[in-house]
């Protein structure tokens, strides 16, 4: 029980730092009224939303380690018992992945980003670990909540045994 809400509570972490990074993005995008564009008031808010999302992303970095453990774990619990895909949210690791993926591009991409090239690739390598672990939690989910499709088919059993069985011959002639 300790172990489920450890990892619950590094999970709604890392969605509180990635939404608040989302948010500074966005808020980022809405000069203040009265402003004209380029302004010098634009360029030190610029620069006060780009340090704020260099911090969130810094929380991220530092986290990234543990958070990859407990990924791991949710990871294997449900390789482990694929009836635990039922418990995840369903909607919440998607978004998770997609909120991870916009900040990665975000951060590859961005021109007036505070960081400088070596923090940029580490904060690219802590989003991509965590990201990558989030996707494979989605697909084993999805995998294990699907049914599988049954086909009907006439095909003869023997048979395909026996053209498995000749292309594996075929196989290990060429490889030697």
């Amino acid at each position: 029980m300790a172990q489920d809400d450890k990892e619950s509570r590094a999970l709604a972490g890392l969605g509180a730092s990635a939404a608040a990074a989302i948010s500074i993005l966005l808020g980022a995008d809405i000069p203040p009224m009265n402003v004209a564009a380029g302004a010098p008031y634009m360029h030190t808010q610029q620069a006060k939303v780009s340090q704020q999302l260099v911090n969130v992303l810094e929380e991220i970095k530092a986290s990234a380690n543990e958070l990859n453990e407990i990924l791991d774990q949710v990871l294997i619990k449900l390789v482990n018992d694929p009836a635990s895909a039922q418990q995840l949210s369903a909607s919440q690791f998607p978004l998770l992945a997609e909120t991870l993926r916009s900040l990665e591009r975000y951060v590859r991409q961005a021109e007036d980003f505070c960081a400088g090239d070596v923090q940029r690739r580490d904060f690219l390598r802590a989003l991509a670990s965590i990201r990558s672990r989030v996707v494979d939690i989605v697909s084993i989910a999805r995998q294990s909540s699907e049914p599988e499709a049954i086909f009907e088919s006439s095909i003869d059993r023997k048979g395909l045994a026996a053209l498995a069985e000749l292309g594996t011959r075929n196989l290990h002639k060429l490889a030697g």
